[in-house]
């Protein structure tokens, strides 16, 4: 245990030389062609290169030397990059994160010496095989691993005794005084001591001791039992790992969860569990069947699963992990367990949200934390449902013969219980790991510096803060400086050794530049900031991409159809299991998931209420007029509209809990395949830049209401180059918004060709809707405008632009100047000379825009008309510098950040989330760059809704509307089967559609009449502020009364209640005893209510 500079403007154009000639007819735009790739088979048998980093040095070399970087700085920069590893002397290959690797302690024992920096010992490698002193590290750490036994002993009871005080007959420290007696004697070691004896008759001294454990032992079992077991784990473990398993030390957790720790985290049930008998299968092959068996019975020699009764059984099954290792995985889905437990969304960290602690030169190392699946508790409760079938599973070793003859069946006993242990190590974070500002970089600022992240935490010194990224249960550390890095890597392991989990040094690795891949990703930071692919993971990519594209070729043409026009059965395994890596290599390149959505609708196209053509769930009326005629009836209808023939095997598999063996392909899927074919069509993996070095502005506009203009616009430094023009009569029959998307990616490509534009930072910004849609879904039911994006796609990849499409308000992009490009006035705005970003706010928040009103307006509705805030949880506004202390900040919490710094704040408050699920939350956001954070944000929201310009809340002078969720909390109640989330609710559906409908009727008066508001609901709308004050306290007042959310009301202390005397009754006070009469008057009785200390209605 180890405690703006912006490329050179390609040309310059008037507006008159541009009017004078009218572009040519569109031409259909070409789709990329693709290269012809390998077979998938000699794609899977590439060669795997043993060390990581020797396979990248290579791609890295020959991308530098494509940007024109010579040779002799390209080989000094690789060998700057290494020196961190040279210098360590440790070479860290693939191997090094397997489970079974060995302890690299050459790595731990000069890192010791690089912390010291002395001369006398020395700081490298060399000078380190001579010293004597490492001799003595062994025994040295020895020492500590006793010592840190004793003090977890100590720790325990000193917790006990305190929990104890005032509980038993005869406290803790006047027993000892009274049955023993201290001794001066001669000791079994031949030296003098002193020792403890029975004072007084030695049989009544015994049984007062034995009564007083009794009764310690019936109070407090539990925790002693717990205690015993965390101690023996401790007992067992040497200074590198934990021989005996590990278990976390509850009594050093807070007192709140306390419980929860060390009996296991209740689960959220949503019905009864039916016992799954099917015995456990073998493996996939011998090999892995052999690693499954090692796993087990380590974890069985560890006590996490135990003998004991079981209802039902849980699946084990293997899964590959690196090159040689597996992970054994129990399947809770096959016995039916998952579909009876609630599962909050759990948001994972990506590569996107450790960038506002990377920067030019920032070092990184992994840590990882060991068996943390095994570590914690599995409640009571599910036990009896985790049962593990050891048939087929047991050991071949003769000295676990006699171990091995016991029963078949064993209970597993742990869960993951991660969230509790991230809320405690931000509580006890220190120096390295602290940061005292707060910076905001964000576009359109005047000092925004695109080589910078957003939202900066910074040290005093003014260096990036030291972070940490958790990754399930792989750890990310980051430092400005190596020595920072480590030393914040450190105490992190420490307090995760501290709390009782393992940190596992064997998988450490030393601070770098190149620290290797992390969450499926290789991060470097020299010479900028980037990510890509190992070379085999790419190769992977493209031969998965193969298998899907030749499966669906070779089906299609079973069916005498061309792919373009066929819907084929294809097997579902094989979908789910190229999905499931896809996804993981849509963590790398922002240009990749758009395209995996075909894939995800027709794995799902099977289940009841999805479209059986397109694959998306039928929602609205159709979803009403499906119920009403059966879904069996409205699929056959929908197949016959299409043009199939009804299948009556779809109907009885929508039925089903399973996925069927084969699926039916959905509509988008053959266009989504050629279009991975083509972005993975180069042989070595894209790098991809996630931060720009100079700045580019690119603005498109279509023209006036008429449609018979275009121009577009792109701002360098103080320079503006600019386009526009007429369209021609062929022009004008495409559709506006292929027009629009051409129009900018024919410029991106003009600029592509005249410059480079690799690390150029570029905001396409547009009033367009639609293709900003188009951008981030990948496709469009115009085939054209589907080319157009992919083309986008593909220079986003090509050049490694960091690209951003952002959608405005067309008021907006008028009152900017830009509409005056069709007129041929190039004197207002952002034609003056005004930096475009200055009319986009994406740098300010809500409560700045509105001056207030916005959190005006919350508070109003978060109270009652009495003054009590919802939950006794009154609001805080957070401003940057609460957004990393969350931990510290019991109130509800009020997000307005600015839409730029919106991805950070998802992160951290998906950790929040996480940790304290009993706190509530309210987002007001205005509606702009919705792709970093609406879909992220609305996985957790309970109520949705968006207030139009036009009212007191949210002024015509916005232009966007403002987003405004709610997100309520929840705790766990026993024997209650949900809804555990207010969200779906009936209360929530109908207070989002009267807010929605609300607030566009406000923002239109007397210009749309809304057929779905009545009358009498639209009078009430004359007052947008205190009608939707109205019917958001009557959604709190209703959504308290839900138990889970109830659960979260702190009720007041029963000792702020004066105590009063029980009422005496004047007669006998049995059955037939007649009420004595009051003096008092009925209406006097009437209006006198009960009432507790606080006023509130008993």
């Amino acid at each position: 245990m180890t405690s703006e500079h912006m490329p050179e403007p390609a040309f310059k154009t008037s507006a008159d030389e541009l009017k004078s000639s009218k572009p040519s007819p569109p031409t259909k735009t070409p789709t990329p062609t693709p290269r012809p790739l390998p077979s998938t088979e000699a794609l899977l048998e590439c060669p795997v290169p043993l060390n990581d980093s020797s396979a990248m040095e290579s791609v890295l070399r020959r991308n530098l030397q494509r940007e024109g970087m010579k040779l002799e700085e390209v080989n000094s920069l690789i060998e700057r990059m290494k020196e961190p590893i040279k210098e360590v002397g440790v070479k860290v290959d693939a191997g090094q994160k397997s489970d079974d690797a060995g302890i690299p302690r050459e790595m731990w024992d000069l890192e010791l010496v690089l912390s010291w920096r002395s001369e006398k010992v020395g700081s490298s490698a060399e000078k380190l095989q001579d010293t004597p002193w490492r001799l003595a590290l062994e025994g040295q750490r020895r020492f500590w691993i006793t010592r840190l036994r004793r003090m977890h002993l100590y720790s325990f009871w000193t917790w006990i005794r305190a929990q104890s005080q005032g509980e038993l007959s005869r406290p803790m420290n006047d027993l000892k005084k009274q049955v023993v007696q201290p001794v001066w004697t001669l000791l079994p070691n031949g030296r003098f001591g002193w020792t403890y004896r029975w004072g007084g008759s030695q049989g009544g001294r015994k049984a007062v001791y034995k009564q007083w454990w009794q009764e310690l032992h019936r109070k407090h079992k539990k925790n002693i039992e717990g205690g015993r077991d965390c101690l023996r784990r401790s007992c067992k473990a040497s200074f590198w790992e934990w021989l005996g398993g590990s278990r976390p030390y509850f009594w050093l957790w807070p007192g709140k969860d306390l419980e929860m720790v060390r009996d296991g985290q209740p689960h959220f049930m949503l019905g009864p569990i039916e016992p799954y008998t099917v015995p456990q299968p073998k493996a996939k092959t011998p090999q892995m069947h052999l690693q499954m068996i090692a796993k087990l019975v380590k974890a069985r020699l560890r006590d996490y699963i135990e003998v004991g009764y079981a209802e039902s059984l849980m699946h084990a099954f293997a899964v590959p992990k690196g090159l040689m290792d597996i992970r054994l995985v129990f399947n809770g889905t096959s016995c039916g367990l998952n579909a009876n437990i609630f599962a909050p969304h759990f948001g994972l960290p990506t590569v996107f949200q450790t960038l506002r602690s990377l920067d030019v030169g920032t070092f990184a190392c992994d840590i990882d934390i060991g068996e943390c699946f095994l570590n914690f508790m599995l409640h009571e409760s599910l036990r009896k449902f985790s049962g593990a079938d050891i048939t087929n599973l047991r050991s071949d070793d003769p000295a676990l013969a006699e171990w091995e003859a016991g029963p078949r069946t064993a209970v597993c006993s742990r869960s993951l219980e991660q969230n509790k242990l991230l809320l405690e190590i931000e509580r006890r974070k220190t120096t390295p790991l602290l940061g005292t500002l707060v910076e905001l970089n964000l576009p359109g600022s005047d000092n925004y510096d695109p080589s910078k992240g957003w939202v900066l935490k910074l040290r005093a010194s003014g260096d990036l803060a030291c972070d940490v990224f958790v990754y399930i249960d792989d750890g990310r550390v980051t430092g400005a400086t190596r020595e920072l890095c480590w030393a914040a890597a450190q105490r992190f392991a420490s307090v995760c050794n501290s709390l009782g989990t393992q940190s596992a040094g064997r998988k450490r690795t030393p601070p770098s530049p190149w620290p290797g891949h992390w969450a499926g990703t290789v991060v470097f930071t020299l010479p900028y900031v980037a990510g890509t692919l190992t070379p085999e993971r790419w190769a992977k990519t493209r031969a998965k991409v193969m298998e899907l594209v030749e499966a669906f070729k070779e089906e299609a043409k079973k069916m005498g159809l061309p792919p373009e026009k066929a819907r084929p059965m294809l097997d579902s395994a094989m979908l789910q299991s190229n999905r499931g890596f896809l996804n993981y290599v849509g963590r790398t390149y922002k240009w990749l998931p758009p395209y995996l959505k075909g894939l995800h609708l027709t794995i799902d196209i099977w289940r009841k209420f999805r479209d059986p053509v397109t694959g998306y769930k039928v929602r609205g009326k159709e979803r009403v007029r499906a119920e009403s005629m059966g879904w069996h009836n409205y699929v056959l209808e929908q197949l016959e509209l299409n043009g199939d023939e009804g299948d009556e095997e779809l109907y009885k598999i929508a039925e089903g809990d399973t996925p069927p063996p084969k699926v039916q392909a959905a509509e988008r899927l053959w266009s989504d395949l050629k279009a991975l074919e083509t972005l993975t069509n180069v042989e070595e993996p894209p790098i991809q830049r996630y931060r720009g070095e100079k700045l580019a502005t690119v603005l498109y506009l279509l023209g006036d209401a008429s449609g018979h203009g275009f121009g577009s616009i792109n701002v360098d430094g103080d320079e503006i180059e600019w386009q526009t023009g007429v369209c021609s009569e062929a022009w004008k029959e495409e559709s506006s918004n292929y027009r629009e998307a051409n129009n900018i990616t024919t410029r991106l490509e003009e600029l592509a060709k005249g410059k480079s534009l690799s690390g150029v930072e570029i905001f396409l910004i547009t009033d367009n809707m639609v293709f900003e849609g188009c951008f981030g879904k990948g496709h469009s039911t115009a085939e054209k405008l589907t080319d157009i994006i992919l083309l986008l796609r593909v220079l986003e990849r090509d050049h490694s632009l960091v690209l951003h499409v952002i959608h405005i308000s067309g008021k907006r992009m008028k009152s900017s100047g830009v509409d005056g490009l069709s007129r041929g006035d190039n004197s207002e705005g952002i034609m003056a000379g005004a930096n475009p970003l200055k009319f986009i706010p994406l740098n300010e928040g809500a409560n700045q825009r509105s001056q207030g009103a916005v959190e005006r307006w919350v508070r109003g509705w978060w109270s009652d008309d009495r003054g009590r805030v919802f939950l006794k949880k009154p609001l805080k506004l957070l401003d940057p510098e609460d957004w990393f202390s969350l931990h510290e900040i019991e109130e509800a919490r009020l997000w307005m950040p600015p839409p730029a710094a919106m991805e950070t704040v998802i992160s951290l408050f998906n950790e929040d989330r996480l940790t304290r699920p009993d706190i509530p939350h309210v987002f007001c956001v205005p509606r702009l760059m919705t792709n970093l954070w609406r879909k992220a944000l609305s996985k957790d929201a309970d109520v949705s809704f968006e207030v139009d310009v036009g009212s007191d809340v949210w002024s015509y002078s916005q232009f966007e509307p403002l987003v405004v969720m709610i997100v309520f909390p929840f705790a766990h109640v026993d024997r209650y089967n949900g809804p555990w989330m207010v969200r779906g609710t009936d209360i929530a559906d109908k207070a989002v559609k009267e807010l929605t409908l609300g607030f566009k009727w406000a923002g239109h008066r007397g210009k749309r009449k809304f057929d779905d508001m009545d009358g009498e609901l639209q009078a009430l709308w004359e007052s947008p502020e205190m009608r939707s004050r109205d019917i958001l306290r009557q959604l709190l007042h209703k959504a308290r009364k839900l138990p889970p959310v109830q659960k979260c009301l702190v009720w007041p202390m029963l000792s702020r209640v004066s105590p009063r005397p029980l009422p005496q009754t004047t007669t006998g006070g049995g059955r037939g005893s007649r009420k004595r009469k009051s003096n008092k008057s009925t209406a006097v009785q009437k209006r006198k209510k009960r009432r507790s200390c606080n006023g509130d209605p008993l």
